[in-house]
């Protein structure tokens, strides 16, 4: 009797002990890895949508963003970026709205520039005051460049 109560026991320990999983597959992305990787960096205004005929297809929504300030890459005041649906449930998604500022990490994907809305470190602007800081600093942009890591 002694053993299934202390073998209770030990079950009742373990589960409270257990770390909490998700279902989210993507880890933290580094930040330095994330900008070495981008075409773009910028944190901008989301102006408008733009018609995407193969939206069905490639599930990208076209987003064009008012530049405010860029760290690489964006160096017209506006710039246009596929992005996806954004599911807000989903690894700390966001969907990107009209009117809202976003910091933007914008890959190459052939001829289109790709903004990842889950599992990157593209967010909206309210949420990336330690991001901006980093990125302002001109030895953390040179460092990110040449260091792999």
């Amino acid at each position: 009797m002694k053993r299934i109560v202390l073998v209770m026991l030990m079950f009742v320990v373990a589960a409270m002990n257990a770390d909490v999983t998700s279902a989210c597959s993507c880890s933290g992305i580094r930040q330095r890895k994330a900008f070495r990787k981008a075409e773009a960096v910028f944190i901008g205004q989301a102006l408008s949508y733009i018609d995407n005929p193969n939206v069905k297809e490639d599930g990208y929504l076209i987003v064009r963003f008012k530049v405010e300030k860029s760290w690489k890459g964006a160096k017209n005041q506006e710039i246009i970026v596929a992005s996806e649906f954004g599911h807000p449930e989903l690894c700390n998604g966001f969907h990107i709205e009209e009117g809202k500022r976003y910091l933007i990490y914008a890959y190459r994907e052939g001829k289109t520039l790709v903004a990842r809305t889950t599992c990157d470190k593209s967010t909206p602007a309210q949420y990336a005051a330690e991001d901006v800081k980093s990125l302002n600093s001109f030895w953390y942009r040179f460092g990110a460049r040449i260091y792999p890591f």
